[in-house]
């Protein structure tokens, strides 16, 4: 049996939990409403996986609120 130590991904929330309903993400971390209900649940990969998108996301945000 093979084990890897993978680093532990910590959540992105940064205490500004507010959807924006045109794109159905979260304003402060960017994540979907089932990507912050099973954040606990997901595996390492799938936590780096999400946080790769966040960055587009989140500047996607600030464009449609002119904050870009």
């Amino acid at each position: 049996m093979v084990v890897t130590h993978q680093t532990p991904v910590e959540t992105p929330c940064i205490g500004i939990c507010r959807l924006d309903a045109a794109q159905s993400l979260c304003v402060g971390c960017g994540r979907t409403l089932g990507e912050i209900g099973n954040w606990l649940a997901f595996e390492p990969q799938e936590r780096r996986r999400v946080v790769a998108l966040l960055p587009e996301r989140l500047a996607s945000l600030a464009v449609e609120r002119g904050q870009a």
